[in-house]
């Protein structure tokens, strides 16, 4: 009986565990089997980072700093490390230092795709919009709808003012997410809630907050549905906010970020092939 008690407990504190703190276990687990593998210390710099994302706490941050600063006395200047590094300081809103990081890093891995994110990510929080609009359409021509590529081309073309794209962009990454990756997916969906509300369509940025919410637990999926609850003046904060002027030239290239395909109207029934207003939205409970 106290077996089983115990078995219980256990079980009952795994299932009360972030996927973030799952991973954090995780990674301690890797790095107190094998404390001389510096990819181990990268493996829980990543986990703290995303708990500090989960949380809004920042003591994550420096928590994650440690466990970085130990991978690199094993291996100095690995390029993981280095990656991870940018992403503390975009976490930690040192733009300025990121972008430097990330453009040395970039001469010396001149193909990676996660740094030419880290460059338009740091880009656009310092307003470079054309710099971040050069790395953003480089990360797609590297490779063609990948999910973090799409994720930023999307907040790209809602900031150059096309909301409609930047919903089709988003929902096309939504697609791409895997199941396992609980956080990533109901992220990506309350961005979609915020873009469904820019477009004036209120039953569908409902229904997918409601779906993230489901499927993971995150204040930014909490303060979308806040934001649900006053829909009304969101709305129509976000019809007066949406900019009039048409910005965008036609090109060749299939994923071009200023690609001036025509779309269907805002209030058409089929406006996105996945998640009209019908929503065929997963909804299957995600895994950690």
């Amino acid at each position: 009986m106290k077996s089983l008690i115990t078995l219980l407990l256990l079980a009952t504190s795994v299932l009360a565990q972030s996927p973030a703190e799952h991973a954090i276990s995780a990674a301690k687990e890797v790095t107190s089997k094998k404390p001389a593998q510096f990819s181990g210390y990268n493996q829980l710099a990543v986990a703290l980072a995303r708990r500090a994302r989960e949380t809004s706490d920042v003591t994550y941050y420096a928590q994650a700093e440690d466990a970085l600063k130990k991978s690199f006395e094993l291996s100095p200047a690995n390029i993981e490390g280095e990656k991870i590094k940018i992403w503390l300081l975009l976490g930690r809103h040192e733009f300025a230092a990121a972008l430097n990081e990330a453009t040395a890093l970039n001469r010396q891995v001149p193909d990676d795709i996660l740094v030419y994110g880290f460059l338009t990510d740091a880009n656009v929080e310092l307003g470079n919009y054309d710099a971040a609009e050069k790395s953003a359409q480089w990360m797609l021509d590297l490779r063609p709808g990948n999910l973090p590529a799409l994720t930023r081309a999307a907040y790209l073309r809602e900031l150059f003012g096309d909301s409609e794209g930047a919903l089709e962009l988003m929902n096309m990454a939504y697609q791409a997410t895997p199941p396992s990756e609980a956080e990533d997916g109901a992220w990506i969906l309350s961005q979609m809630g915020h873009l469904y509300l820019a477009c004036g369509q209120l039953n569908p940025a409902e229904q997918v907050l409601q779906t993230a919410l489901i499927s993971a637990t995150s204040p930014k999926c909490a303060s979308s549905r806040n934001a649900i609850q006053k829909r009304s003046t969101c709305c129509n904060s976000a019809t007066k906010l949406r900019p009039t002027r048409k910005i965008f030239t036609t090109s060749r290239k299939p994923w071009n970020l200023r690609d001036a395909t025509k779309k269907p109207s805002a209030h058409s029934p089929s406006l996105r092939p996945n998640l009209s207003p019908n929503l065929s939205v997963q909804t299957t409970p995600i895994a950690s």
